[in-house]
């Protein structure tokens, strides 16, 4: 069917979707933490850590930020190290240090308080149409809608819309039927409620459960048996392959660890020092990182040449990154030249910092490494 079918709903099937898709929603809500008492900051929270982020792997570290920053006030005024430390592993860091600067702008700018409104939530720093939606409409009952990429498939598949869903005219079309579905009450339950569809029930593809979907006698997609083939998706270009030298400087039980610039892939975690391969092989690549790693204050006596010690593959949104570790071991320590804030630090208090999920990787394959070569 074509996509322009998705432009307008009926008003009764407007009035058993909403009926029948909070009934459901009383029924079946999973018991979240951030469902008990709604408040802007502890729904900021959740929602930021769930973009791209599933439930059961947020739940640990929602439980965790919150007991270490219980309030905006709390978050505002802590390090930024310290807020990098705690998300450490949910990927996509940008979205903490933007956690941190609307903290701060709320406390200074409103005086602690959220902004009540879309339009004033969706000026703070990190905060987009779909996060602003889902604070206004939980929070203040303000009759907005908050399209996630649950949200998206479940309403391609109501109104069997063919528009692709990661095109700007795609997610359009989605929001538009969104807001036509909105009832004046219970706006935050019923987004809610969209979501937690599409998280149970409207899976993707043949996971979809549409025996037990509560919409499935307004759902056009069911109707034309299309479920499968909806939503609609643009191919993505593949990723980019890349290659980096990670060198694991050793002295004594201690390795060097540097933070990482602020701004840029990981800004502002820690990281064994490493150098992205722009040509030549990976070796010779490595013997000239480590040869200008210390810029003049290289360490005396270093007992050997930097050897393998394995590779390592991660996957990122549009690159895969596979990481070529080197081992060096000194006999003693020195920091780098140059401006990087360095640490010498055991393996067990490396992990305890705040570092991205792919060096948690290299942190394995290298103490398995180690525990081999003993």
């Amino acid at each position: 069917m074509p996509a322009s079918e998705s432009k307008s709903l009926d008003a009764g099937r407007v009035t058993r979707i909403r009926r029948n898709l909070l009934r459901w929603y009383d029924a079946h809500q999973r018991d979240l933490p951030w469902r008990k008492k709604p408040q802007p900051y502890t729904t900021w929270i959740s929602e930021i850590m769930l973009q791209q982020t599933q439930v059961a792997t947020v739940l640990p570290y929602y439980r965790r930020f919150l007991k270490a920053f219980p309030t905006v006030q709390a978050l505002a005024a802590a390090p930024t190290g310290d807020v990098l430390q705690h998300w450490a592993g949910l990927g996509y860091y940008s979205r903490a240090r933007n956690l941190h600067r609307a903290a701060q702008v709320v406390c200074q700018d409103f005086d602690g308080r959220f902004p009540v409104s879309y339009e004033g939530l969706r000026g703070l720093p990190g905060i987009g149409d779909y996060t602003a939606g889902a604070i206004a409409s939980i929070c203040f009952g303000e009759r907005q809608p908050a399209v996630d990429g649950n949200v998206l498939r479940v309403v391609a598949r109501l109104t069997n819309c063919d528009e692709p869903i990661n095109t700007p005219a795609g997610k359009a079309l989605i929001r538009a039927a969104t807001v036509e579905m909105l009832p004046h009450k219970r706006v935050g339950d019923f987004n809610q409620a969209l979501m937690e569809l599409g998280a149970r029930v409207c899976r993707p593809g043949s996971a979809a459960d549409c025996d037990n979907c509560p919409l499935r006698n307004q759902c056009s997609a069911l109707a034309s048996k299309r479920v499968e083939a909806l939503p609609v998706k643009h191919k993505k270009s593949a990723p980019r392959e890349q290659d980096w030298v990670v060198v694991a400087v050793q002295h004594q039980d201690a390795y060097l660890l540097r933070r990482r610039p602020t701004n840029g892939l990981w800004g502002g975690l820690w990281e064994l020092p490493t150098a992205i391969v722009q040509e030549g092989r990976v070796d010779q690549v490595a013997g000239a990182f480590v040869r200008g790693l210390f810029k003049g204050r290289q360490p005396t006596g270093r007992s050997s040449a930097p050897r393998a010690f394995g590779t390592v593959m991660h996957q990122l949104t549009h690159r895969r990154i596979t990481f070529h570790g080197f081992h060096l071991r000194t006999r003693q320590r020195a920091d780098l030249g140059g401006t990087a804030e360095t640490r010498w630090v055991t393996l067990d208090d490396a992990r305890a910092m705040g570092i991205s999920t792919a060096m948690q990787k290299v942190l394995n394959l290298l103490e398995t490494a180690a525990g081999g070569a003993k």
